[in-house]
């Protein structure tokens, strides 16, 4: 999770990457603290990035069956994960179930700084 501390660290980076990661978590961070009751978030398409440049963040992996509903009017479009092997279907991916958040913070902070990349280092006025 990051967190309202978090979140407030990295807006004082101010530079464009952190700017656009507060940006594209607005409307996540108000439904967590309108519905949740909290100011942090998952960032799940984050922790899947910084997965896929450092396998060494997904932490417990398992092979498992899954597929996207793309015909039932309750969950059309859901991601569905045969845990416990009901269907008896060979597993099609891997699915990361913990994370380190150690390496996922270094990854994320170290990005948002505008220093994961070549192009030059800017920060906004």
């Amino acid at each position: 999770m990051v967190g309202e501390s978090e979140y407030r660290e990295i807006e004082a980076m101010r530079t464009k990457e952190a700017d656009f990661f507060i940006a594209v978590n607005r409307q996540v961070r108000k439904y967590h603290r309108r519905v949740r009751g909290v100011d942090a978030t998952e960032c799940p398409d984050s922790v899947t990035m910084s997965i896929v440049l450092d396998r060494k963040v997904a932490k417990k992996v398992f092979p498992k069956y899954v597929e996207v509903d793309n015909q039932s009017e309750l969950s059309r479009g859901a991601t569905i994960v045969d845990d416990l092997n009901v269907l008896g279907r060979k597993p099609n991916v891997n699915v990361v179930y913990e994370a380190s958040s150690r390496l996922f913070r270094r990854a994320l902070y170290r990005l948002l700084r505008g220093e994961g990349s070549s192009a030059p280092r800017r920060r906004r006025p």
